[in-house]
């Protein structure tokens, strides 16, 4: 009996433990903020930027193109300033970095930005550096406290292989950012006042239709899906089969019990 109740005890430990940090990341980074991306066609570019495209060589080609889809971001971020509920609009360009909870692998998105959005980026995520500098370069990136340590990190690792840290942040959330390269924008990051369930109605504010296609939104309705499933549909299913194996346990050990006695 102590034996089982032991090793609920530890059980429900690890479970819970690993729903908490998959809720820091997944929900509870998603109360103020949301992201949406595009996949651009001819029809966002104008006859003459598409004109000379055509004229260029393979590599300039993709360097115009990179310019040009950067333009349209930068266009769509100041077309969302000022609208209700919207505190800033920053292009990005996100890359993964794994966290380590008791039971499986997590991750989290960090953005890469300009180094003109790091101050409001700390200040709306109620950041605030602790050790070392913050990024001025491209592709220097600073995070959290508990990102560092779960991940065993210190400043002037590579992150990524391509990403130095330059300094910790002390954040209730699991969050970072870098300086963006010469590479292509991948998304907005739209920074609110309260939270954003669904922000597929964002499209319309800069003149866009939604299409899941060639578009994407990482919102608190899609996170919250993720979540269901990826954690607790999969947590309710591993706990059915960890208390029938203690069940068995224990139904073997009282049954060596009695007859033995």
């Amino acid at each position: 009996l102590s034996l089982c109740l032991a090793i609920i005890y530890v059980a429900n430990f690890l479970v819970m433990s690993t729903d908490a940090t998959a809720r820091r990341l997944f929900l509870d980074s998603m109360e103020n903020k949301c992201v949406i991306g595009f996949s651009f066609v001819d029809d966002d570019f104008t006859e003459e930027q598409i004109n000379e495209l055509d004229t260029l060589s393979d590599e300039e080609y993709s360097k115009k193109y990179i310019e040009f889809v950067n333009d349209k971001y930068r266009e769509y971020a100041k077309m969302l300033e000022g609208e209700d509920n919207i505190v800033k609009a920053i292009p990005i360009r996100n890359f993964y970095i794994t966290v380590k909870p008791p039971i499986g692998m997590l991750g989290s998105n960090i953005a890469l930005v300009e180094s003109e959005y790091a101050d409001i980026l700390l200040k709306h995520n109620d950041a605030k550096l602790i050790e070392g500098k913050l990024p001025e370069k491209p592709n220097e990136i600073v995070l959290d406290k508990a990102t560092m340590l779960n991940n065993g990190f210190k400043i002037g690792d590579k992150c990524n292989e391509r990403y130095t840290i330059t300094g910790i942040l002390e954040c209730d959330l699991y969050y970072g950012y870098g300086i963006i390269d010469n590479r292509m924008y991948t998304g907005l990051q739209i920074l609110s006042k309260k939270r954003i369930d669904d922000a597929r109605t964002l499209f319309p504010l800069i003149g866009r239709e939604y299409d899941s296609e060639y578009n994407f939104v990482d919102d608190y309705n899609t996170e919250n899906k993720w979540f269901v499933e990826d954690i607790t549909i999969q947590f309710e299913q591993a706990t059915k089969y960890l208390y029938l194996g203690i069940f068995i346990l224990l139904f073997v050990s009282l049954f060596v019990v009695y007859t033995t006695y």
